[in-house]
């Protein structure tokens, strides 16, 4: 079994797939980010308000499985393969196979009944329609921010601890500090969820900890 978000029921729920694991998502209005130990990979979908449940196919787990909301208030059930960039429309006899779970080569989806948008019950698709979809039309705005490797942070990690050992373990004063913080909040490469709220450089990989040691400096030049 997996975990996957739902921003609907703003809850964490099992799905209908495999032990295997892949990149944890996080999504807000419109946009997905994929992030794993080398990046993050962000994607705008075009005319999309809400995403709702993001999962993944167990027989192919490079395939996202993505429900929400587009901007005029219908919702959609896509699979979604960003890596090798295609986009299907899923579909059951005319309804939209909502919150779809693949599993043995079956498809899952919650239907809804008369009762409102939340009256659904799960049902097997009996007719499953599987639509291409316009990848470049749709998904847009897509970059990637590389992050250093394990390996690669921990030698920085390493060399840092010696230079601030060697400096007397100083520490930047509050001026320096803040000019530092203030460059590094408006910077491209800064993930501001990292570190449990600390913070991260996507360039050098360390947490932002790292701008109160008055030994260290912008891996970019920036301070």
């Amino acid at each position: 079994m997996t975990l996957f978000i739902d921003v609907e029921n703003k809850k964490l729920v099992q799905s209908l797939t495999s032990d295997r694991s892949v990149p944890a998502p996080v999504f807000i209005q419109g946009e997905l980010s994929i992030s794993g130990v080398r990046g993050t990979k962000n994607f705008h979908f075009n005319d999309i308000e809400w995403l709702y449940r993001v999962s993944y196919n167990p027989d192919n787990p490079h395939e996202l499985l993505i429900s929400g909301q587009k901007k005029g208030g219908h919702i959609f059930s896509w699979i979604f393969n960003p890596s090798k960039k295609y986009l299907y429309d899923l579909s059951d006899n005319g309804d939209v196979a909502y919150k779809a779970a693949l599993f043995n080569g079956k498809c899952y989806y919650a239907k809804r009944g008369n009762g409102g948008f939340e009256d659904r019950h799960i049902v097997m698709a009996q007719n499953l329609r599987i639509s291409e979809l316009s990848y470049d039309d749709i998904v847009g705005n897509s970059q990637e921010a590389n992050s250093p490797s394990m390996l690669k942070m921990l030698q920085n990690f390493t060399s840092a601890t010696f230079r601030w050992a060697s400096a007397g373990f100083k520490i930047a004063d509050d001026e320096t500090l803040a000019k530092r913080q203030a460059i590094c909040d408006t910077c491209q490469y800064r993930k501001a969820s990292a570190r449990l709220g600390m913070g991260k450089c996507l360039k050098c990989g360390c947490s932002l900890a790292k701008l109160k040691l008055a030994s260290e400096s912008c891996p970019i030049g920036k301070w």
